[in-house]
């Protein structure tokens, strides 16, 4: 791979060799991943991962020459490839799957520029937290979505789940991270925390489109469903009124197509929760502004916003 990117750079490829390398390599990867035993499955999972240029943390692969579009082809090729090892991928708790040898690289990238990159690092992340394969049903989910069709877990969070949600890490020393909100820490990092405020920052990316927020309702979804206890569900909608707050926010730069995303994510993710055992009140509260939105405002909804050609109000707001 290293040969063949420095290579591409001194000599131009078309879109068709491209595209016709990029898949015998992850279908190669995928093919010898499945071959493997659940626990090598990691192994291969963190190699990939290892392989990968990382902004900040790992330099680009190849020679200096190979420049940032060679670094960036490879980057969308592994990544690919992670997706499709950690599609088949079978974990009893998130501590194994989601390491911080692993966690903290793919994380990286959510911050990245490019769309393609940020919309396989929320699949992947998806893939690997959703042990009871709700994800399918959940990609589609609506301010209608009733959580009986899904298959709930009744056991309580494992150890090693709370162990995920708890764990404290290193201080981020990253400056970009210090625009994040309080209320998502800012000193002692929790293990699940780096993942909710990762999510926040990639919210504030203006190159978002349907497909991302899709992609971010059924992260937030399978999370909510796998941690299903108090100290996730205060979180999430912590995150929840974060996101909104950047909606309503004038200072990020963010298209009206962008507020309207995120406002129907928060109202999809928020019906979703309502479901989950938050108080009645609360619930109530969810279902009133629903209502209000599909009589009023239904362009800050997912039936509007998510559709082929959605339509805007004249005001963001709500």
């Amino acid at each position: 791979l290293t040969g063949y990117y420095d290579n591409a750079a001194k000599h131009k490829t078309s879109s068709d060799q491209e595209k016709t390398l990029q898949d015998a390599v992850i279908k190669t990867i995928g093919s010898f991943a499945n071959t493997l035993p659940v626990y090598q499955r990691s192994e291969v999972m963190l190699f990939i991962m290892g392989k990968i240029p990382v902004p900040g943390i790992y330099p680009a692969l190849g020679s200096p020459n190979a420049g940032f579009e060679g670094s960036g082809m490879i980057q969308v090729m592994l990544l690919k490839s992670l997706l499709q090892v950690s599609e088949r991928y079978e974990s009893t708790n998130l501590l194994t799957a989601l390491p911080s040898s692993f966690l903290e690289p793919l994380l990286s990238f959510t911050l990245m520029e490019e769309p393609e990159i940020r919309l396989l690092v929320l699949s992947i992340l998806t893939s690997l937290i959703d042990r009871h394969h709700n994800a399918a049903r959940l990609s589609d989910v609506s301010v209608t979505f009733d959580v009986s069709d899904l298959e709930l877990k009744d056991d309580a969070c494992c150890r090693q789940d709370n162990l995920f949600i708890r764990k404290v890490g290193k201080a981020l020393s990253d400056p970009t991270l210090t625009s994040a909100p309080l209320e998502l820490g800012l000193v002692s990092v929790q293990h699940a925390q780096r993942l909710y405020r990762h999510v926040y920052l990639a919210c504030r990316e203006e190159s978002s489109g349907r497909s991302h927020y899709r992609a971010l309702v059924t992260l937030l979804a399978v999370l909510g469903v796998e941690l299903a206890n108090e100290e996730v569900l205060v979180d999430l909608i912590r995150l929840v009124l974060a996101l909104q707050e950047l909606a309503l926010s004038n200072q990020e730069g963010l298209s009206t197509f962008n507020r309207c995303g995120l406002h129907a994510v928060c109202a999809t993710f928020l019906h979703l929760l309502s479901q989950l055992g938050p108080p009645p009140e609360l619930q109530q509260h969810i279902t009133q502004v629903i209502a209000l939105r599909q009589k009023d405002a239904p362009h800050l909804l997912p039936d509007h916003v998510f559709s082929e050609e959605p339509r805007y109000g004249e005001q963001v707001s709500g």
